[in-house]
């Protein structure tokens, strides 16, 4: 497989060699190094991509915050794994962080709207 991408097809149960692209509108939100701009810019996308990157990182937040007692011993720890295990730059709490989303509503994150991967109960305040 080397450096290309392949995906699961859905139809065969095989992989094959993807054949999209990203679009130039969310490579240049994703080249943003501040991630509390990348983070909104991501939200407030109508674009596809935008919208499913944006809620894989906030289902991943959301998770690591409810699992953080089963998954490590403290946030920094989770943050560690995740940046050695999986190469991030950065963890999941660092990035919240320093995004200020401990500042940011639930129905600005999409829970309250239903738009969540699990069934998130949604409590704003």
């Amino acid at each position: 497989m080397g450096k290309e991408i392949h995906v699961l097809d859905v139809a065969t149960h095989t992989y094959r060699l993807s054949e999209g692209k990203a679009d130039d509108a969310v490579k240049d939100i994703l080249r943003e190094r501040d991630w509390a701009k990348k983070l909104a810019a991501l939200r407030d996308s109508k674009h596809p991509q935008a919208q499913f990157l944006w809620s894989m990182l906030r289902d991943t937040f959301h998770y690591c915050a409810m699992q953080l007692e089963s998954i490590a011993d403290n946030a920094r720890d989770l943050d560690l794994a995740v940046r050695w295990g999986f190469g991030w730059d950065a963890g999941p709490f660092e990035i919240w962080q320093a995004a200020g989303c401990s500042r940011l509503p639930l129905d600005q994150c999409g829970y309250c709207a239903g738009k969540a991967m699990a069934r998130v109960r949604c409590r704003p305040g």
